[in-house]
């Protein structure tokens, strides 16, 4: 990333400005990380017979029998592990200083707390691709020595799949010079998307192009990524976060035997999604809220790493349309399906849903094959500008309960996307 004329001390500075800023509360939502842990554990716990006599007990031996010794067995704690997609597709361009911000408070959370985490940006930018094997894109050479650009093997009957990349910002494998490095990195590719495209204080590299939004892809990727993640590091649970402002693209054609693509309509047509290796297979059934092959894809992904998947869906300017088309009630209905069959309370639900959205700056979507889906305000509702909770002498759970009530009245998505995260990984 080209520094825009600055020192080294200045950038230096930019780095250090940010830990400060985010340290704090970081270490506060590692602690009440670690409470719910606890709290999970000791609700799981029991008391055992050791098989010990308890001699304090012999003199009653002969009107109650419960002589032995009682331990409390407490249940270990189990391991995390975190994979993160950023969505790189142009519409992110306003949203990106805050998705990265908030990104960046997530990995130091998971440094923190020792979480293994790998995060990714995906994109389908074919110059992007060829830059980062140092290839260049323009030269006639590509094509005789064969060496076009395509993601995935295709066969008889398999998915028209666009090609898909997905490049590597940060994870726990780093040394703490090497992510005070991406970091820095990370800071200066924030400021590369502020302000307007003749007012910006740091050049955007050629290799950040933002373009479409292949997640069916990415979710395909991901699932052997996930499987070695989890066993690489001996990992119990294994969690997906999706960051994105779009739907992901079409995929409803496959290739027939004569090597064309066909396309398909699950409401015409019957269509299994087949994974030989796993001995798995899924109807793609119509669905009118999101892509339909998305929808299965993602089901197929959760059955065959056990991951739980965090959406975090991000609404700019469009919260209406959004809101009627995303958002899913405890039934599993849309609210333009509860106005189809009672406009009036589908018309309340949309207004009660908006008002609360305006208001808190997030909702919660009961999307199907998540774990817990998020739709959170865009643009400088991202930025973290301020740090919201303060807490004087000594850490203890009430102080630390008051505080985040106190966070959570002034209704700000700052730092949404970690405090979420953890919540639903500590239940």
């Amino acid at each position: 990333i080209e520094d825009g004329g600055f020192d080294n001390a200045y950038v230096q500075k930019l780095v250090t400005d940010f830990k400060n800023k985010n340290d704090r509360y970081v270490g506060l939502l590692a602690k009440e990380f670690e409470m719910r842990k606890a709290a999970k554990a000791f609700s799981k716990s029991k008391l055992s017979d050791t098989g010990d006599i308890d001699v304090n007990k012999l003199s009653s031996y002969q009107f109650d029998d419960n002589i032995f010794r009682k331990v409390m067995l407490v249940p270990k704690g189990k391991s995390h592990g975190l994979i993160l997609l950023l969505d790189c597709s142009g519409s992110m361009s306003d949203n990106m200083p805050g998705s990265i911000e908030q990104i960046l408070i997530l990995s130091l959370f998971c440094r923190k707390v020792n979480i293994p985490f790998h995060v990714y940006g995906f994109t389908d930018d074919t110059g992007t691709w060829y830059m980062d094997r140092n290839m260049v894109y323009t030269s006639p050479s590509l094509i005789s020595e064969n060496l076009v650009r395509n993601s995935f093997v295709t066969s008889n009957n398999s998915l028209n799949l666009s090609n898909v990349q997905l490049r590597e910002y940060l994870n726990h494998k780093m040394s703490n010079s090497e992510f005070t490095k991406a970091l820095r990195n990370m800071i200066l590719l924030k400021m590369s998307y502020m302000g307007n495209r003749h007012s910006r204080l740091v050049t955007r590299p050629s290799s950040e192009v933002l373009s479409n939004t292949p997640l069916t892809q990415a979710i395909i990727v991901c699932r052997d990524i996930m499987l070695n993640f989890k066993k690489v590091n001996n990992l119990d649970l294994t969690n997906l976060v999706i960051v994105h402002d779009g739907d992901a693209d079409s995929n409803n054609s496959y290739l027939n035997s004569e090597g064309k693509y066909n396309s398909f309509h699950p409401s015409y047509v019957n269509v299994i999604l087949r994974d030989k290796k796993f001995q798995y297979e899924e109807q793609i059934i119509d669905s009118q809220m999101s892509c339909s092959t998305f929808e299965t894809i993602l089901s197929w992904f959760n059955k065959t790493t056990n991951a739980k998947v965090f959406g975090f869906y991000i609404i700019e300017g469009r919260a209406k349309h959004a809101i009627e088309r995303m958002y899913v009630n405890e039934n599993g209905l849309t609210i333009r399906e509860v106005q189809n069959t009672d406009r009036i309370a589908g018309y309340d639900l949309g207004k009660k849903i908006q008002s609360k959205f305006r208001s808190e700056k997030f909702i919660v979507s009961h999307k199907k094959n998540y774990t817990s889906f998020f739709m959170i305000a865009g643009g400088d509702n991202l930025v973290v500008d301020k740090e919201e909770i303060e807490i004087e002498g000594k850490v203890t759970a009430s102080k630390l309960k008051n505080a985040f009530m106190k966070f959570n009245r002034g209704k700000q998505v700052n730092r949404v996307l970690v405090s979420k995260f953890i919540q639903g990984i500590a239940v």
